[in-house]
């Protein structure tokens, strides 16, 4: 989105987008298609008009919808000819202006965010410099967390998974693995395992004080009795 056409002091004017801020919003296909079908049976027009004011410079652009007199479309009588009679025929028998064109900015933003959308992807796409100022503007739109946590619990339960959730991945070597929301921890491996080499100490120590211990054990009772009366002597 890279210019609008407006009316300013009575005078069809290019400007930049809302709030001057150039965007790209993702076109879903059933827009495009509908798109398409507009443009191949009213083809766009070239139109000449200032750039941001009336005495701005003059811009030629092709525009994509315009009047049956091949001009402008002018928003108020847009408002009047085409949007409030289609308001009348879908049930809102008296449009307050609260339910003007504009509005359809308002239903865009509540479409998203029902259908999980994040609040700084629909600060972009309306042009918004804060994402703060859209959560303020539309988190009454937002559905509750109650809501959403039923809507997470029913697309899992109506999956079409009749054998269960598959069995949890596992990677040695990579440390723990996420599967079906489940942390699931490695088994522990040991050095031979894992390729490392085993480095073993030295046992010859443990081996010499092992043999005096049993060496001592193993004196005969004459013996000891034999040192005991030298050392009384």
């Amino acid at each position: 989105m890279v210019r609008q056409l407006k009316l300013m002091r009575g005078q069809f004017v290019f400007a930049p987008p809302k709030h001057g801020r150039v965007r790209d919003v993702p076109l879903p296909d059933t827009v495009t298609a509908a798109l398409r079908t507009h443009l191949t049976r009213y083809p766009p027009l070239t139109m000449t008009f200032p750039w941001r004011e009336p005495s701005g410079e003059p811009i030629t652009v092709r525009v994509l919808t315009w009047t049956r007199e091949r001009g402008a479309l002018n928003r108020n009588s847009f408002n009047h000819h085409v949007w409030k009679p289609a308001l009348r025929k879908a049930g809102v028998v008296d449009p307050k202006r609260g339910d003007g064109f504009h509005a359809l900015r308002h239903f865009y933003a509540s479409v998203l965010l029902d259908g999980g959308e994040s609040i700084k992807a629909l600060s972009e796409y309306l042009g918004h410099a804060d994402p703060g100022f859209t959560l303020r503007t539309y988190t009454h739109l937002m559905p509750s967390s109650a809501e959403r946590t039923r809507r997470a619990v029913d697309a899992v339960l109506t999956s079409g998974h009749d054998e269960g959730p598959a069995s949890p991945s596992e990677d040695r070597n990579t440390g723990p693995s996420q599967s079906d929301g489940l942390i699931m921890l490695p088994r522990p491996v040991t050095a031979g395992q894992a390729g490392l080499p085993i480095r073993r100490r030295s046992t010859a120590r443990t081996r010499t004080g092992a043999d005096a211990a049993a060496a001592g054990r193993s004196r005969s009772p004459a013996c000891r009795r034999s040192r005991s009366r030298s050392g009384r002597r």
